[in-house]
C-alpha cells in the first residue's frame, strides 16, 4: 500500500531524563511466526505486567519502529486479531468493536519490552472495502510511561473525516516502555458496537537506553 505521510505536531514536551539505578529490560521480538506479539487475558483487563527478563549484558542501540513484535493489550474490545497492531504488516486490518453502551472510548496499550526515547508515531488507516481510513478513530490520546503505572500524555490527534494519509504524531523525545493510545471511536457498527479499524501503529525511536544500577 503506497500512502502518504501527514504531520499532525499537537503538543511538544521536554525529553524526562532517566533516573539512576534503573534496570531495563531487554527489546520485544522481530516479525516471524507470531513476533513475539500475546494476547491479553480472559479478564481483558489491560492491566500491564511488569516483565522478569533480565537486563541485556551488552547496552545496544536501537532505532526505528521499535513496537514491531510488541505485545498489545486492550480495555473494553473485542477483537480476535490485536497483533495485527504490531505485526510489521501495514495492510493487514485491526478491528476493534467497543461496547458502546458503556463508552465509546477504548484503550490500547503496548509494551516495548523496555526502556527507549520515543519521539513519533506512525498511525497506519486500515483499507477495507475499496475504502481508506474509513473507521479510523475521531480522536486519539497518546500517553508514555517508563514503569506502566504513571503516564503523561505527549499529544492528541482529532479529526472529525477519516484521514486520507498516514498521521504522524510527533513530539519532544522522552523516554518511555509503554505506550497507551486512548482511542474513540468513529462508527457504531449494525450490532451496537462503536468500530474503529487501525493497519499498524509503529511507535519510532530515537535510540534505546540503557542504566545499570550502581
Amino acid at each position: 500500500m503506497s500512502v502518504k505521510r501527514c504531520r499532525k505536531i499537537i503538543v511538544l514536551l521536554t525529553a524526562l531524563a532517566l533516573a539512576a539505578g534503573l534496570v531495563l529490560i531487554s527489546g520485544c521480538g522481530g516479525r516471524g511466526g507470531d513476533g513475539g506479539v500475546t494476547t491479553p487475558g480472559p479478564d481483558n483487563t489491560g492491566t500491564v505486567r511488569p516483565a522478569t527478563a533480565e537486563p541485556d549484558a551488552t547496552p545496544m542501540v536501537k532505532e526505528g519502529n521499535v513496537a514491531l513484535g510488541c505485545p498489545v493489550t486492550l480495555l473494553n474490545v473485542e477483537s480476535p486479531n490485536d497483533g495485527d497492531l504490531t505485526d510489521g504488516d501495514r495492510e493487514t486490518a485491526f478491528r476493534g468493536e467497543i461496547n458502546y453502551r458503556k463508552s465509546m472510548s477504548t484503550e490500547i496499550r503496548i509494551d516495548l519490552g523496555g526502556i527507549v526515547r520515543v519521539k513519533r508515531l506512525d498511525l497506519y488507516p486500515a483499507r477495507q472495502d475499496g475504502f481508506f481510513g474509513r473507521y479510523f478513530p475521531s480522536e486519539i490520546v497518546v500517553r508514555l510511561s517508563t514503569d506502566g503505572n504513571d503516564y503523561t500524555e505527549v499529544c492528541r490527534y482529532s479529526n472529525i473525516d477519516a484521514p486520507d494519509c498516514v498521521p504522524v504524531l510527533e513530539f519532544d523525545a522522552r523516554t518511555a516502555r509503554y505506550v497507551a493510545l486512548d482511542i474513540q471511536s468513529r462508527s457504531v457498527s449494525e450490532d451496537g458496537f462503536g468500530v474503529f479499524e487501525l493497519a499498524e501503529v509503529e511507535v519510532i525511536s530515537v535510540y534505546r537506553e540503557y542504566a545499570y544500577p550502581e
